[in-house]
């Protein structure tokens, strides 16, 4: 055990091209300097379980964690670091009741436990950083139910696995996904801001993301594994959003895949393929939108559009051939077109208005391709149209 603490402030310097080894050893207080003063970096080797803890400062350099072994980190903060783990079982933990603060620092690979066996620690991101895994091996990051990150500066995701844990908004709520996250259990996001431009979210069969006042931009989301289906429960207002009927965000279920708004969600700019949305509040859709492959909304309000800003909602087959349904749903179209149609559909495109669905206003538009069907459904109640041409 060193104590690395004084009045003055204790400095531990690892000059640059040289080595420290920890085995079974804690550091507690005072400054690390991974580097001589004006140079590139040392490095830490950690190649048996070690601690820094006692609100000590990491600087600079890079870390190694050898295969088994557990870098504990708490009330630490670490700036300009590069961690590289050796595998999974390379753990980096942040333990119940303590941060661990990024700036500036990248961690590659490894597991991160965000908890002990009390409960959570939290990793406070207070300038850019990054946790990154690569293709077919995943970094792993896990808040057991507990562990929290707070954005206080961008985080970007590349690679990650993420289990039981929160991301929230600190004074910046940016989030960046990169190539494929995966969200392997229970994940909230808390007013952020997140964008997935070109990459893809993935949520695992049986697990849930939930969304809490959160922004997704841009790319993909899987709400399905090759298991089986994932849901994403919205439970504070939250949107979706592509930019452009040429860059959309996409939503894919592979007819197993679920979402569920106990608040109101906002899609723009968005295909939603193949998912069943369970609509306990609203949905407003702010430019175009297309449903298609079968996706259903069951319940709730849908609004098309807004006063001064027009929308249109798109019917289409997709892959499954299989137009859309909207069972049991209050369709304000005032502001709005729906347009059932596919210029290129191998197949008759169907709307399906059931279960005592209404449409009011705006215009209902059957193309060529298209076909509306009134349906009884479950509730053997049809649907009604109001006022729409």
């Amino acid at each position: 055990t060193l104590t690395n603490t004084s009045a003055t402030g204790s400095i531990i310097q690892i000059d640059d091209g040289t080595t420290l080894t920890l085995s079974g050893t804690e550091i507690i207080g005072g400054i690390i300097n991974d580097r001589s003063p004006s140079g590139s970096g040392g490095t830490i080797d950690v190649t048996g379980a070690s601690k820094i803890d006692g609100n000590a400062s990491l600087n600079k350099g890079a870390v190694t964690v050898a295969t088994g072994v557990t870098l504990t980190l708490d009330n630490v903060t670490v700036t300009g670091t590069t961690f590289t783990d050796a595998d999974t079982t390379s753990i980096i933990k942040i333990d119940d009741g303590t941060t661990l603060t990024l700036s500036g620092t990248t961690i590659n690979g490894g597991t991160i436990n965000d908890y002990s066996t009390v409960g959570g620690g939290i990793i406070d991101v207070t300038g850019a950083s990054t946790i990154a895994g690569i293709s077919g091996t995943d970094a792993n990051l896990n808040g057991n139910g507990a562990g929290t990150v707070t954005l206080d500066a961008a985080l970007i995701l590349d690679y990650v696995k993420l289990n039981d844990i929160t991301i929230e908004k600190g004074t910046s709520g940016l989030l960046t996904i990169d190539h494929t996250v995966e969200v392997a259990g229970p994940v909230e996001l808390l007013n952020d801001t997140v964008t997935n431009t070109g990459s893809t979210l993935q949520v695992d069969n049986g697990t849930t993301l939930t969304l809490s006042g959160t922004q997704i931009t841009g790319g993909t989301i899987n709400d399905y594994s090759t298991l089986g289906g994932g849901n994403i429960d919205v439970i504070v207002a939250s949107e979706i959003a592509g930019s452009s009927l040429t860059n959309e965000a996409n939503l894919n279920g592979a007819g197993v895949g679920t979402m569920t708004l106990d608040a109101a969600l906002t899609l723009d700019y968005v295909t939603v393929d193949a998912t069943a949305i369970t609509d306990d509040n609203s949905i407003a859709i702010a430019d175009t939108v297309t449903l298609q492959d079968g996706t259903t909304v069951t319940g709730g309000a849908l609004s098309i559009g807004s006063s001064g800003h027009l929308a249109t909602l798109h019917i289409e087959n997709g892959t499954g051939h299989t137009g859309a349904t909207l069972d049991n749903v209050i369709v304000n179209n005032t502001y709005g077109t729906i347009k059932v149609d596919q210029a290129l559909a191998l197949s008759t495109v169907t709307l399906v208005l059931d279960d005592g669905t209404t449409v009011t206003g705006g215009n209902l538009s059957i193309g060529s391709k298209g076909k509306l069907e009134i349906a009884t459904g479950q509730n053997h109640t049809g649907a009604t149209l109001h006022g729409a041409a």
